[in-house]
Parts: C-alpha cells; sequence; structure tokens
C-alpha cells in the first residue's frame, strides 16, 4: 500500500475484460507496473480490496505538467477523503522522466507515478496510442498512452474516460473524476 512519501508498496487486484459498467482490470496475464524506486507491482495484486483513482498521461507535455497532473495533486485530499486509498499515474514514459515530473509538479508525493514502459498495461486495456518512426532513427514502434482515467474498485473498473485529443483533459481530470467516486 502507498503512503505519502511513495516509500511504501502499492498492492493491486482484478480480473479480465472491459464491458458496460463494472469491468476487471487485469487477467492472469496481465502485467506490472514500475514504481519510481523500480519495483515491480502485479496488477493482480495492485487494486486488491481497494479504491483507486488511475489516470494516464501520453508524456512531458504541458497539457501534463500545467493542468492534468496539477489537477490531481490539487484535489488529491478531496479524492482519499472519499475513499479512495491512492492516486496512481501511468505513462510509457521511463521511471526517470516520471521520478523529474514528480519532482517538478508533484513535491509532496500525493500521486503515485507508475511506469508501463513496455506499454502492455496501456495496450492490454485499449489505452495506447502506437507510432511508427521508422524514418526518423528512432527505434520504431514507440508506444505513448491515451490521456485517461478509471476508478478501480477492488479490481473493478466502476468508471473509466479516455479523452479524444491528447490536447484535451476536461473529461479525464481529478473534477471530473470526482462525480463517479
Amino acid at each position: 500500500m502507498f503512503a505519502r512519501p511513495t516509500s511504501r508498496l502499492l498492492a493491486l487486484a482484478g480480473r479480465g475484460v472491459y464491458a458496460r459498467g463494472v469491468a476487471s482490470v487485469s487477467s492472469p496475464s496481465s502485467p506490472a507496473l514500475t514504481d519510481l524506486n523500480g519495483k515491480q507491482h502485479h496488477v493482480s495484486d495492485l487494486f486488491a480490496n481497494k479504491k483507486v483513482v488511475l489516470f494516464g498521461i501520453p508524456g512531458n507535455s504541458p497539457v501534463d505538467n500545467h493542468y492534468h497532473i496539477p489537477s490531481f495533486v490539487k484535489h488529491s485530499d478531496k479524492i482519499l477523503g472519499k475513499g479512495v486509498s491512492f492516486i496512481g499515474c501511468v505513462s510509457s514514459m521511463s521511471r526517470s522522466v516520471l521520478g523529474a515530473c514528480q519532482n517538478a509538479y508533484d513535491p509532496n508525493n500525493y500521486i503515485h507515478m507508475l511506469s508501463d514502459e513496455t506499454g502492455d498495461f496501456i495496450k492490454q486495456h485499449s489505452l495506447a496510442e502506437v507510432f511508427a518512426m521508422d524514418e526518423t532513427g528512432v527505434d520504431s514502434p514507440i508506444i505513448l498512452s491515451k490521456r485517461w482515467v478509471m476508478v478501480v474498485d477492488n479490481g473493478k473498473v466502476t468508471h473509466k474516460s479516455v479523452e479524444d485529443h491528447p490536447e484535451d483533459f476536461t473529461s479525464t481530470d481529478a473534477f471530473s473524476v470526482m462525480k463517479h467516486l
């Protein structure tokens, strides 16, 4: 389980495929997410017996840094006050980049940064954008997270929202998710 600061263990749970209403977050082959300390947390354990708000960011963009992440930092006490065990931010960025984001925009560690560098979690839940970068000399493909938010209650997704465009954050910010807690 996380505590502020992020030195404690996360705990997650769930099962499989999204459906209408309540869906599960993990399956027997669910991937692990990595915290800033390099510890991997298997998704089947992370959400067990907890209510969690999890949101995804595409990258180190102005929308992420000046609006999306700060909205969760600003409203973290209200969110946690509604029985939420922890707030997690998932991105396919490296732990070092996520750590720099946390140091700059969440120095009190209200949000638990979780790296999905392989993109396995976000791909499994249809939350990934895949870009071919063949002509640029960059290893291809590049996998980035869409901008999304979900409420997970004991491994079951009770609310999920995904933005249509990476620069939008109106249905995935903290204020919007509080309506679903």
